[in-house]
């Protein structure tokens, strides 16, 4: 389990805790999204 896919993890546990805190949050949301984005673009590369 690499860092970026921790760091994803932890976002989706606190999602999980609150969903509705973390739709207002949005700041969680593009966290997350970048993450997923850094992730898809290393599995591209390997």
């Amino acid at each position: 389990m690499d860092k970026l896919s921790k760091k994803l993890k932890k976002l989706e546990k606190e999602f999980d805790r609150n969903p509705n805190a973390a739709l207002r949050n949005s700041k969680i949301l593009k966290r997350a999204a970048k993450l997923q984005a850094k992730i898809d673009e290393r599995d591209r590369r390997i």
